[in-house]
């Protein structure tokens, strides 16, 4: 494998921005050095005085295609984008515009903008997010590049949105390293998330959808473990290699889970020990058998099954057992009214219910 820092050495060339737009795109950035930006009448510039720390934070709300664009406003503009802290990467703005141009072709404009942004950019600043979009409109290795960059730029949250197009594994140095939120999304399951992702030692914020999960450990059992971890979402992710899904994190607060019958969690246990945790969220198919301890600060929990699944008036009685620390408890799904509300009563512990078409108290 090669170091993370192997594919992007500092350079001293300029990115020619016209070279990446279409015809009309270079219209009006020509038409753009023509003229000036006024805010009135005066005929001065007071968006350029502005001081550059606020351009810097004006500029990251904006896709890199667009801050590109802003270069040839004026001589003062032509350099914030190697500063802004906040660098988002769109495949969207990249949509074929004419006829005459091939899909890859605008797939290549798109990678080697990305590349040449962040080769070209100042390397004294900071990074603070690192946003990719890019869904077929990117390759492999080039993904794998992006996040050796976030890693040696030591950026705080990467966001990536992917479809490799066939079966893919991410690198599992991205999750040894600095980043403390990291947001993947992909075409259903053809991504899958490494092991070391479960023991990243900076992470807080995790959110996965419609990824496979870890392949985890000689039972197949994945376990979530991250020292630092304070929220995680699982979103339509692909259970169908594991046995049991564990989530054990001291510090994890917020926890939500949805799943659909293609995600394969019918045939999987869970099980979570979170002694911070507050809000619970589990919608969807449910698990085969679920294990639910140390929820001690548990205040907000949710359940809502899908609308025909059968649910088991003892595996109900189960999660609730384990939910009694809650303070606010919500169960929805169609199935769930045809259980005896005694048997629901009667386990006692939960100060407020919500239940389909009822809302009562206990005591």
């Amino acid at each position: 494998m090669q170091s993370p820092s192997s594919s992007y050495q500092e350079s001293e060339e300029e990115v020619d921005q016209e070279d990446y737009y279409s015809d009309d795109d270079r219209v009006s950035l020509r038409s753009n050095k023509r003229t000036k930006t006024k805010s009135n009448n005066d005929g001065r510039d007071r968006i350029s005085a502005l001081p550059d720390p606020l351009l810097h934070h004006i500029l990251s709300f904006m896709d890199m295609k667009e801050v590109m664009g802003t270069n040839s406003l004026s001589r003062r503009w032509r350099y914030l984008w190697k500063y802004i802290p906040i660098l988002s990467f769109s495949h969207i703005l990249w949509y074929v515009k004419h006829k005459m141009r091939s899909g890859d072709s605008e797939k290549r404009m798109f990678m080697d903008f990305v590349k040449q942004v962040l080769l070209l950019r100042d390397i004294s600043s900071t990074i603070k997010i690192l946003s990719f979009h890019c869904s077929r409109y990117c390759k492999t290795d080039q993904v794998d590049d992006w996040m050796r960059v976030a890693v040696t730029r030591h950026v705080e949250e990467v966001i990536l949105n992917y479809d490799p197009g066939m079966y893919t594994v991410l690198p599992g140095f991205i999750f040894n390293s600095a980043i403390s939120v990291f947001k993947l999304s992909s075409f259903p399951h053809a991504l899958q998330v490494p092991n070391s992702i479960c023991l990243a030692p900076k992470l807080k914020t995790l959110e996965l959808e419609s990824v496979r999960l870890p392949e985890g450990n000689s039972i197949c059992e994945v376990v979530f473990s991250c020292p630092m971890l304070e929220n995680l979402s699982i979103i339509y992710c692909d259970h169908s290699h594991i046995y049991m899904l564990n989530i054990s994190a001291l510090q994890l607060k917020n926890l939500k889970i949805q799943n659909t019958v293609e995600c394969g969690n019918s045939s999987c246990f869970i099980s979570i020990s979170a002694p911070n945790l507050t809000s619970l969220r589990l919608k969807g198919s449910l698990y085969a058998n679920y294990y639910l301890e140390n929820l001690s600060s548990l205040v907000d929990a949710k359940i809502e099954c899908l609308l025909y699944e059968r649910v088991y008036p003892q595996l109900l009685i189960k999660i609730l057992r384990g939910l009694q620390n809650a303070t606010s408890l919500e169960l929805s799904g169609q199935s769930l009214s045809t259980i005896h509300l005694d048997i629901v009563i009667s386990i006692g512990g939960v100060a407020s219910l919500v239940y389909p078409l009822l809302a009562f108290k206990t005591t």
